[in-house]
């Protein structure tokens, strides 16, 4: 799955690949989530404040690392 965020302020895309969950800020950033559930990135694109829903429920939560 691969979304184009627009309605975020922050982010400005993602794709999701089997637990992995890409996400391209507007400045440019690309971190890399893992283990993350399919529900849990269908819950964020559907919100409308997918970057606070981001913020609360993903960051912090998952492992991750920074892509670029």
């Amino acid at each position: 799955m691969e979304e184009k965020i627009n309605n975020s302020s922050q982010i400005e895309k993602i794709k999701y690949d089997g637990g992995m969950l890409t996400v391209t800020f507007k400045k440019g950033t690309v971190y890399e989530y893992y283990e993350v559930p399919e529900e849990v990135v269908t819950e964020m694109v559907k919100s409308e404040a997918p970057g606070k829903y981001f913020a609360s429920m993903i960051r912090g939560t998952y492992k991750y690392k920074k892509v670029t």
